[in-house]
């Protein structure tokens, strides 16, 4: 009996979970079960204790009203006394206050007990006599005793269904482990201390045979069999081992054999991969360079187009403001007419030469617009490449500089060796360094008070050569930075700057001198244009 008990305890433990749950499951849904009807006993005695509340206040409406409202009406301060105690009386009455109409105001008249506590109800009832309304009576009474009738009464139903969900747990738990649980240990006993290798030793349940198999049978005879054959299995697997061991050391020289193929099918498939792979990325900067190509011509007829049809009109306009200059001149050297008096003929003189030099300047700006038009379009017509040293060529686009570099006070330090030479375009090298230079003087150095400086650095190194442009301005502000390449971008429009420099520099890098360009800045610390191209083409 004491091993039955232990062996009982001992089924809650950790190692047992199943019997912990179903404790668990049991305890949780007779404590949700014992509350619900808790809260179901509660609610109806709380709800037994308002209608008696509320059937006192009905009573008061219907036999104290109209004695009080008559002793209101009647001024009678001594019988009115008397009712507001003979209320005061009443179970659970705390206060009773009579309120009189006075024209349209309430005024308080009289008032027995006091109002405390957190749980009260107050009603006020209109008073009438006679048809007319007096006043109004607001009555207090207690909530206590039924919250206290309610809590004392939780108690006692929470203790006593405590106690039954205990007790019941308990029942239930040694009648499922008496048909259930200790037979399931020892199913699994005998399970985990199972030898496959032994003879199988069959497994019985100590228990009172039932009147028909059940699960826990139906569990039993499975193990048996499964036992039986796993034996069965055994056997064969102990043949089938002695044969395989024979025919291992065949699939062993066969599998050296289909490595070594397989080494040599993998690195033929990685060589033809590598091939197929950089195939495929010369035939993407191919297509990539045809529609970049297609894309520039189609942009070169256009603005050659452009500039064949704007060409001619703007020819005709500028020669016609020389002739109106001419004429212009021959008309202030020209004797005053008799019938205009000097001051207005000198006046309509000056209004005309205003116009003709405000004239000759939006074509003449409108020319060099066209000329930087023109630069966008890259063709390779009537360009060769051509062997340049590129220290030479550097020296010479400073010296071409040199009036703009003086004048701002600009030094330009170029380091590169004296016997490089590339073979490039050489007008598009000197397009891209010059509008480079232009950008600094016009806009790096704007508002620089420092000591200005230009300096470019060249090397080369495995056919690729390399500038670094450096200044030492204001640098390019963060929301221009991302689209310095673009077309129309600037900063200073108002001042007749078009925004197209940086763009011409980058087609002439990637589409004509077939390099890259990257610019890198920070606000106030100058500018940094890095350009790589090949050193033959």
């Amino acid at each position: 009996m004491l091993t039955y008990w232990k062996h009982l305890l001992q089924s809650f433990s950790a190692s047992h979970q199943l019997s912990r749950r179903l404790l668990t499951y049991i305890l949780a849904c007779s404590t949700v079960l014992a509350l619900i009807s808790t809260l179901l006993q509660l609610g109806w005695d709380y709800s037994q204790g308002m209608n008696e509340t509320k059937s006192r206040l009905t009573e008061i409406e219907s036999t104290h009203l109209t004695a009080i409202a008559a002793s209101v009406w009647n001024m009678d301060n001594e019988q009115l006394s008397l009712q507001l105690k003979g209320l005061q009386q009443l179970p659970d009455m705390q206060a009773a206050t009579v309120y009189e109409r006075i024209d349209s105001h309430l005024l308080e008249r009289m008032r027995v007990g006091q109002t405390s506590g957190l749980h009260v109800l107050k009603q006020r009832f209109p008073l009438s006599y006679e048809g007319y309304v007096v006043g109004e009576l607001e009555v207090s009474l207690t909530l206590e005793p039924i919250y206290q009738r309610l809590w004392q009464k939780s108690l006692i139903i929470l203790i006593t269904q405590t106690l039954k969900t205990l007790l019941v747990s308990c029942f239930i738990l040694l009648i499922f482990y008496h048909q259930l649980i200790r037979h399931l240990h020892k199913i699994t006993g005998f399970l985990q201390h199972l030898d496959v290798s032994a003879p199988p030793q069959p497994i019985t349940l100590e228990r009172r045979p039932p009147a028909s198999a059940d699960e826990l049978d139906a569990i039993v005879n499975s193990i048996n069999e499964m036992q039986r054959r796993h034996a069965d299995d055994w056997q064969a697997q102990q043949s089938f081992a002695d044969n395989l061991q024979q025919e291992h050391a065949i699939n062993k020289e066969l599998n050296e054999k289909l490595e070594q193929k397989v080494v040599a099918r993998t690195q033929s498939l990685e060589n033809s991969h590598h091939e197929l792979q950089k195939a495929y990325d010369e035939l993407k900067n191919t297509q990539k360079a045809l529609i970049e190509s297609e894309k520039m011509a189609s942009l070169g007829a256009l603005v050659a187009g452009m500039a064949h049809e704007l060409n001619t009109p703007l020819g005709i306009s500028m020669t016609a403001n020389r002739f109106l200059t001419s004429r212009l001149k021959d008309l202030v050297a020209a004797p005053l007419p008799e019938s205009v008096t000097h001051g207005a003929w000198q006046g309509q003189l000056a209004a005309i030469q205003e116009s003709t030099e405000l004239m000759q300047q939006q074509t003449r700006k409108a020319l060099d617009l066209l000329n930087n038009f023109q630069q966008i379009a890259i063709t390779h017509s009537g360009q060769q490449p051509s062997r340049f040293n590129v220290a030479e060529t550097l020296h010479q686009i400073i010296i071409s500089q040199g009036h703009r570099l003086n004048q701002q006070h600009c030094h330009v330090s170029i380091q590169c060796e004296p016997t490089l030479e590339v073979q490039s375009y050489l007008s598009a090298f000197t397009r891209v360094c010059n509008h480079l230079i232009q950008n600094s003087l016009d806009h790096g150095f704007e508002r620089c008070n420092r000591p200005r400086s230009i300096t470019i650095q060249v090397s080369h190194e495995q056919g690729q050569v390399r500038l670094d442009y450096h200044d030492n301005g204001q640098g390019i502000d963060p929301e221009i930075l991302p689209h310095i390449f673009e077309p129309f971008v600037t900063n200073r429009r108002e001042q007749g700057f078009c925004g197209l420099g940086g763009y011409i520099i980058y087609n002439q890098v990637v589409q004509l001198l077939k390099g890259q360009i990257k610019c890198q800045s920070n606000s106030g610390n100058g500018v940094h244009f890095c350009i790589e191209i090949p050193q033959f083409i």
